[in-house]
């Protein structure tokens, strides 16, 4: 296997190579490729089970241990690592509504209308002072980075909002649920 550059400046950038580096196994045509897919889910298994023993021990533990877990699972690489092995100790839609609750601190409206499976559907409200495609920018951006098992965003925009501000928008791209 060649040695691949590493980039540690962010555990969004390596949830990608990740992503990126599974993709590319399952498009191997090399025998050994299979038997690399099963050594890292049978690793991801073991981690899977290990979390959960230290999960039920930590709420074994009562309060603090709860309060602990609370601390732990709103660290963002925690979380994402929580969402990778299905352990995330908040529903989907509080995780949804926590990050849209950052956004509105900062100036940034959305409504949430909507959960189904890994999509959310969300209405832009007014006063964000924002482009509608900016403003949509920065909604991905930030549930992506929060919410990572959201697979789809769809928006709609509320009345009075200009088409025109969409000009010159870019969508970013969402990272896929974690689960493979």
């Amino acid at each position: 296997m060649p040695n691949l550059p590493r980039d540690n400046s962010s555990p969004l950038r390596q949830f990608e190579r990740i992503e990126t580096l599974a993709s590319e196994l399952d498009q191997a045509a090399d025998p050994s490729a299979g038997s690399a897919r099963e050594l890292t889910r049978a690793v991801l298994d073991l981690h899977r089970a290990c979390l959960s023993r230290i999960l039920e021990r930590l709420r074994a533990a009562g309060e603090p241990g709860q309060e602990l877990i609370t601390t732990l699972a709103a660290d963002d690489l925690v979380s994402a690592l929580l969402v990778l092995h299905d352990l995330h100790p908040a529903p989907l839609a509080e995780r949804v509504g926590a990050a849209l609750e950052r956004l509105r601190s900062q100036g940034c409206d959305a409504e949430l209308l909507e959960i189904r499976g890994e999509m959310v559907r969300l209405r832009f409200r007014k006063g964000c002072g924002l482009p509608v495609g900016a403003m949509q920018a920065l909604i991905e951006q930030s549930l992506t980075q929060a919410v990572p098992d959201v697979a789809t965003i769809e928006f709609e925009e509320e009345e009075g909002t200009r088409s025109e501000d969409r000009a010159g928008y870019f969508p970013l791209p969402v990272i896929g649920g974690a689960h493979s």
